[in-house]
């Protein structure tokens, strides 16, 4: 069924004089927008013998007496009606399609009892066009045998020279189903930005927070002889903290990615081992993997995660044990699709499915599904922060994640993730745990926050490096200009003064040569975008970090040659 696409507002309908009025009809019977010509004279007789002094008497008297109403609107008499019209309410058939509309007592109920007074409020105040917007199952045919809910725009006026009888009003119908679809998608997406940048701005501090509780931490536990299972709690609580904030970078698309090509495929077999012992024997869990699946570029640790959190809410969801799937698939995107689905690209996809037959969500709780902090769990049971965080890191990928659900029947979640034609490579590298010592290397710290700073520095002279310390830019460069020897430039990239530590490493690389680099953060939004050159001086250690894992990261970059 073809849906009426032309923009009615700037349509205006004159009464057409009788030696045009076939080429009138002409335009009336073949422009796409939906027309009803109407008689609206006995609705106004009515009106005009009720001797109504305002239009709030009228709409308090309809109201009040809906049975009036319908046999006032019952008396309008529908004069014409063109073909694309009939075309979305799915006839051809005028006679029909007039038959029907008369049979009012088969859809009339309180939402047309208040669309109708609306209306005749307008034109006994001729406040006209009249314009609504309303939701009709039965608009278009196939919504009728689907229960779709088709959006309409509806404009009435009456026609120049009846106002004094309503003899002629006309009436334009247009379906804007797919634009309001489009607006509710765009203003979904506006939320989450907004909500993305304020939950990712509160990263930065609360990392730095962070790594001084764990550096702290790190020193007691160098300190404390016997049991410091104290000790290990307030790590424990750094991780979660830690990961808690990863989390949330997720959902806002800030958190770095250590992408690269993988075999999707690989990474659910080797997963698919945990799953098997996380969710114990009650579950039955089903791997279907497509053979010969595209390649992915996209963070094999993160996808992990990603897919454990989905694991873990169809096991919720299934607290009396049922049924898990978890499949791939290759999908094509076309261009015709993505212009009602803008969030998606054209392209080739893998496509990740996780399908559980389990309590299933209502619509409303599909609406709200991968916001930060909603759960359908019960209280102290979740975060809120699984769904949200999946979709922050698939929409960072460059992808796009979509979920269906019915209550009683279960949910399946899909992943796309954009192919690549790169050929794939290890999944994970090997840690390594060692704490390599300074081999007589000086280091230069610049970090804002003192606390944080002094913290740093302890650990860098417990490695046995020389230290020398800088709160700002300005003081790096002149710290820089006064000592030729130091090695290396460990720098915060968010700093106070108006240089962040990218500047820095460009203008010290530039005055000292054969310096080298390495970078610290909290949270900086948007960081290789808005610093594309940073990997030209080092890489980036997220905060908070424990000392072997400094020690390992200023070791490979002071060994590279």
């Amino acid at each position: 069924m073809s849906k009426i696409k032309t923009n009615i507002a700037d349509i205006s309908l004159a009464k057409p004089k009788s030696a045009d009025e076939t080429r009138y009809r002409d335009l009336f019977d073949q422009t796409p927008v939906g027309i009803l010509e109407e008689d609206y004279s006995a609705p106004k007789k009515l009106i005009d013998s009720l001797d109504f002094e305002n239009s709030i008497q009228l709409r308090k008297f309809f109201t009040e007496n809906p049975d009036i109403l319908l046999r006032a609107i019952h008396s309008v008499k529908i004069t014409d009606i063109n073909s694309a019209a009939l075309r979305a309410y799915g006839t051809d058939s005028r006679e029909e399609f007039v038959e029907d509309q008369y049979d009012m007592h088969s859809w009339w109920n309180h939402d047309w009892v208040d669309f109708y007074v609306d209306e005749l409020v307008a034109m006994f105040d001729n406040l006209l066009p009249f314009e609504r917007e309303f939701i009709d199952h039965s608009f278009e045919q196939d919504a009728a045998f689907n229960d779709l809910e088709i959006v309409i725009r509806n404009v009435t006026r009456i026609v120049a020279g009846c106002e004094h009888n309503w003899s002629r009003v006309i009436s334009t119908v247009e379906d804007i189903t797919d634009r309001k679809k489009m607006e509710e998608q765009l203003h979904q997406a506006q939320k989450m930005e907004a909500i993305g940048q304020l939950t990712g701005g509160l990263a930065h501090d609360v990392n730095n927070i962070l790594a001084i509780i764990s550096g702290n931490a790190e020193i007691l536990e160098e300190r404390v002889i016997g049991n410091d299972q104290q000790i290990q709690e307030i790590f424990h609580a750094v991780n979660s903290g830690s990961s808690l904030v990863k989390q949330l970078l997720s959902f806002s698309r800030k958190h770095h990615l250590d992408s690269h090509a993988i075999d999707v495929n690989e990474l659910i077999t080797n997963l698919s081992r945990l799953v098997t012992r996380t969710l114990g024997e009650s579950i039955d869990i089903a791997v279907n993997l497509e053979e010969k699946m595209w390649t992915v570029v996209t963070d094999p640790s993160r996808l992990e995660n990603s897919l454990l959190n989905l694991v873990l809410n169809s096991r919720d969801a299934m607290p009396d044990g049922g049924k898990l799937k978890i499949q791939t698939s290759k999908e094509s995107i076309d261009k015709p699709f993505t212009n009602n689905n803008y969030h998606i690209s054209a392209g080739d996809y893998v496509v990740l499915s996780v399908i559980d037959n389990g309590r299933g969500m209502s619509s409303e709780e599909l609406l709200q599904v991968f916001e930060p902090f909603y759960t359908t769990k019960d209280v102290g049971t979740g975060s809120g922060l699984g769904l949200s965080s999946v979709y922050g890191f698939v929409k960072q990928t460059g992808g796009h994640a979509t979920i269906f659900s019915t209550i009683n029947v279960g949910t399946e979640v899909r992943i796309y993730l954009p192919r690549s034609n790169e050929t794939p490579g290890l999944l994970f590298e090997r840690p390594v745990e060692e704490t390599p010592q300074s081999r007589g290397e000086s280091i230069l710290v610049l970090e804002d926050e003192k606390i944080l700073c002094d913290l740093v520095s302890s650990m860098l002279v417990d490695l046995g490096y020389s230290v020398l310390v800088a709160r700002n830019g300005l003081e790096a460069l002149d710290v820089l200009k006064n000592n030729k020897n130091v090695d290396l430039l460990l720098s915060d990239i968010g700093l106070p003064g108006g240089m962040n530590g990218v500047a820095v490493a460009e203008k010290a690389a530039k005055d000292h040569p054969g310096i080298k680099f390495q970078f610290m953060s909290g949270y900086v939004q948007d960081l290789y975008r808005h610093y594309p050159d940073i990997a030209k001086y080092g890489a980036v250690l997220d905060k908070p970090f424990r000392k072997s894992q400094l020690a390992q990261k200023l070791r490979a970059v002071l060994d590279t040659e």
